[in-house]
């Protein structure tokens, strides 16, 4: 004979217990697993709450969530990849590495997942850096914030860090050139600019670097043609031979 306390048994109500428990914990550790981010900062080693964790967590996902309004364009509005890639963001001196993120050149901003399918759009005032690697090449951005000439400010591309110093601003545009959200193609427009004795240049063709280049012109000219090297404003990463060279023979 089994005790009955209203109307259950004292058994029943033992393995409801349990059974309720094993719900309780099982969507605490779901929560917590999606994505593979830990809002609360768990210790995994613990259980309890790492007050560190928690403080980095907060100087990372700090932001508003983000929307694409453009997904009816054709194309899209990514560098490289419309998944997202493995980086590391550099917050007030803090490195964030292994964080999943897609570098949105459109609205020029940089996105990372949260769980449930949310997408967060950082706070680009408070980045001061990131690394992305691609195709087992890592690329490196620092964020611009005084704009010295137009188009040179946000996210940009450090493609050399010498006596001079050369980047590229990527960027995507909408053609035809539209405020639909509906009609149009993405395309990519680089932009390379050079800062020479502190001073800012754009470069819009192979023209403008030599000129730029001017103090060592005839040596640069004569450098390029004898190791027939091809410099194309669509691809700034060829200017880097010629930068370099001129490093070299600069005082």
């Amino acid at each position: 004979m089994s005790l009955r306390i209203s109307g259950h048994s004292f058994k029943d109500q033992f393995m409801n217990r349990i059974v309720f428990m094993f719900v309780i914990i099982f969507a605490v550790s779901y929560r917590y697993s999606v994505h593979g981010i830990n809002p609360v900062g768990l210790n995994p080693a613990t259980g309890t709450a790492d007050q560190d964790t928690i403080q980095k967590k907060q100087i990372l996902y700090n932001g508003v969530l983000w929307e694409n309004k453009y997904h009816r364009i054709k194309g899209d509005q990514f560098l490289f990849s419309d998944i997202f890639l493995t980086g590391t963001i550099y917050i007030d001196g803090k490195a964030f590495r292994n964080v999943r993120i897609k570098y949105d050149l459109y609205l020029d901003e940089l996105l990372t997942p949260l769980n449930l399918g949310e997408i967060l759009k950082l706070n680009r005032e408070k980045v001061d850096s990131f690394n992305l690697t691609f195709e087992n090449k890592l690329y490196r951005f620092v964020n611009i914030r005084n704009e010295a000439v137009k188009g040179f400010i946000g996210y940009t591309n450090v493609l050399y860090e010498g006596k001079t110093k050369l980047y590229v601003k990527y960027s995507k545009k909408i053609s035809p050139s539209s405020s639909s959200q509906y009609d149009g193609e993405f395309y990519q427009s680089p932009q390379t600019f050079m800062i020479k004795e502190n001073a800012v240049f754009q470069i819009n063709s192979p023209r403008d670097l030599f000129g730029i280049l001017n103090t060592k012109g005839n040596q640069v000219k004569d450098y390029v043609k004898k190791n027939k090297i091809k410099v194309s404003k669509s691809l700034p990463e060829s200017y880097l031979p010629v930068v370099r060279f001129y490093d070299s023979i600069s005082q």
